[in-house]
């Protein structure tokens, strides 16, 4: 995703199978030193990215991904729950079916 003059990358992109163009990022922040978490922190605050979600491991859990992505952040321990990473996805593809005035589920 470019933003500005910085360029961010990822871990994955996720594109909505029956719309391609509603996706959501996906970054999961795990074996981070805390140096690299906050320079991480503050590159997606400053990207500013709607469509962002972070995957927390539960050990970072203090550092500031929770304020600063209320709605986007999902805490593990160990290993990421899919059912929890689709049902955050989905309330993003509603929410942009909503704010199109289209209805994206099967």
């Amino acid at each position: 995703a470019l933003r500005g003059e910085r360029c961010i990358f990822p871990d994955f992109k996720i594109t909505h199978h029956q719309n391609p163009q509603w996706f959501c990022y996906l970054e999961i922040v795990g074996y981070w030193t805390d140096a690299y978490l906050q320079k991480k922190l503050n590159d997606l605050t400053e990207a500013n990215i709607n469509n962002l979600l972070i995957c927390l491991d539960q050990k970072h859990q203090n550092a500031d991904f929770g304020a600063q992505f209320p709605n986007e952040v999902i805490i593990y321990k160990k290993f990421i729950s899919v059912d929890v990473v689709i049902e955050k996805l989905l309330s993003f593809y509603v929410g942009a079916a909503q704010s199109q005035s289209e209805n994206i589920l099967p």
